[in-house]
């Protein structure tokens, strides 16, 4: 499908702002897409062009990013996932999650905190307790924060206030830790990249080690966003979890 001639725009209304949204309506499996730190919906822009069309497909842009409203609150992962319900419940919404990096931090609360899709696939998934507890070890995280927040502020004409909540703001209360995800029972994919210098693999595995039932594939070669380098072979693994009976939870 084509970003630009295969989507319609819109824009919910929530309690915290209006969500902007890409919508294209099939009559295949209904899949949700949440961009990473700072980016948009033009973030899936190459990987939706690998997409048939008989697929139901969304993007938003999170709460403070691209074309939905940025008001001056404290970013917390919790908050934005409750924005998401406030959009999924007015469309009645089922279906498969796909987030990536910071937007995998919101699916994965959002699905083990506030209500279960049909199916979670998280690609180079933020938010992990072992990051924060290994940068705090290294005595690095305010550095790497630091080169976080200057590298996402050149990108996107993001909104400084924003970016600054999401990155400095205190969310250890958020991080996503094996206590996150007791009693889980909702079948996930896991998607890295070999190569991510953000994240490391390691961490992928990790998280596969505090999911239940979850799955963990490694794309060789793949940065920090495998579904734009590797867009084939990342949309392969996402249909045979929707499809095989394999992936069910056990």
């Amino acid at each position: 499908m084509d970003y630009e001639k295969d989507f319609v725009e819109g824009f919910v209304k929530t309690s915290k702002g209006s969500i902007r949204f890409l919508r294209h309506t099939g009559v295949g499996k209904k899949l949700l897409f949440l961009h990473g730190l700072g980016g948009s919906t033009v973030s899936w822009k190459k990987f939706f062009s690998v997409i048939p069309k008989d697929y139901d497909v969304t993007a938003i842009d999170l709460l403070g990013h691209g074309g939905s409203d940025a008001p001056e609150i404290c970013y917390s992962v919790t908050l934005q996932a409750q924005v998401l319900d406030e959009v999924l419940n007015s469309w009645d919404w089922k279906g498969y999650i796909v987030g990536h990096s910071y937007g995998g931090w919101v699916a994965a609360t959002y699905a083990a905190r506030v209500k279960k899709p049909e199916g979670l696939v998280l690609i180079d998934s933020l938010g992990i307790d072992k990051i924060f507890k290994d940068m705090i070890a290294l005595g690095v995280e305010e550095q790497n924060k630091d080169v976080l927040f200057d590298r996402v502020m050149l990108i996107n004409s993001n909104k400084n206030h924003v970016i600054r909540s999401i990155v400095y703001d205190d969310h250890e209360s958020e991080w996503l830790r094996a206590e996150t995800f007791e009693g889980f029972a909702c079948k996930t994919l896991i998607i890295w990249g070999s190569d991510d210098v953000e994240i490391n693999e390691s961490y992928g595995k990790y998280l596969l080690e505090i999911i239940p039932g979850s799955r963990f594939v490694c794309i060789e070669g793949a940065g920090h966003s495998p579904f734009f380098t590797n867009s084939e072979e990342c949309w392969k693994l996402i249909t045979d979890f929707i499809w095989l009976p394999t992936y069910a939870i056990k």
